[in-house]
């Protein structure tokens, strides 16, 4: 990835914008949202960064997940056509 990607959603650390991408190809690919061990194994992290990564995105609003169902991640509708701002992040969030 150089530069950056095509997104939605704004002002990501380089992680949450990798998990927003892979979110969206995947659902465009099968028709439904991976599961948390899919998007582990698909980016080559940990179950836990993974979790990580998404309740920052819930925070922000950018992310909903439907209580504890399976495959049951949203991501929230933006401005269409705009390109991520990715942000020096110490954490992996």
């Amino acid at each position: 990835m150089h530069g950056s990607i095509p997104c939605m959603a704004r002002n990501l650390t380089l992680g949450q914008a990798t998990l927003i991408t892979t979110i969206r190809n995947f659902q465009h690919i099968h028709g439904y949202t991976p599961s948390i061990t899919e998007l582990a194994q698909t980016l080559d992290r940990a179950r836990g960064t993974i979790h990580t990564r998404l309740k920052s995105l819930q925070r922000r609003g950018i992310l909903v997940r439907h209580g504890s169902r399976a495959r049951a991640l949203e991501i929230m509708p933006q401005k269409t056509g705009s390109q991520c701002k990715f942000v020096q992040s110490s954490s992996a969030a």
